[in-house]
């Protein structure tokens, strides 16, 4: 898959390259991003000016994400194959059979997809299945 991915901080350091295919957990889909926004902390981490706990270079901005389910874990039974969804990208609570799992501890580092966790510069993204909230999107998400 194509990514925007920075190895380094700074203005001009975004790549758009090559980046291996995300693969969904047991409670994991995988979205085919259709639109995300270039949220306020993607620019203070690409910057370097704050970083979130757990941040690691290099790295795949995009917290706030729309798009489509193309794949889903064998446990996911709360939305669907084509289903088109926005992404909640905190990982509080998220149960060990996820990929993303062991990142919400609500006293020490939260994980935040696009922040301390590859996030939706990048088409497909995977994120928890319960992360996703289906919507009856009939407007353009661009």
């Amino acid at each position: 898959m194509k990514a925007l991915i920075y190895e380094k901080h700074g203005a001009d350091v975004l790549e758009y390259r090559d980046v291996p295919d995300p693969t969904p957990g047991l409670r994991d889909v995988v979205i085919k991003v259709a639109a995300t926004t270039v949220n306020n902390l993607d620019a203070t981490q690409r910057n370097g000016w704050f970083t979130m706990p757990g941040f690691e270079l290099p790295h795949i901005s995009g917290m706030d994400v729309v798009g489509t389910i193309v794949e889903v874990g064998s446990e996911v039974s709360s939305v669907r194959l084509g289903e088109r969804v926005i992404v909640d990208p905190s990982l509080t609570n998220v149960p060990e059979n996820s990929k993303l799992s062991g990142r919400g501890d609500l006293y020490g580092e939260l994980g935040v997809i696009g922040a301390n966790v590859d996030g939706g510069y990048a088409s497909p993204d995977d994120a928890f299945a319960r992360t996703v909230i289906p919507g009856d999107m009939d407007v353009s998400v661009v």
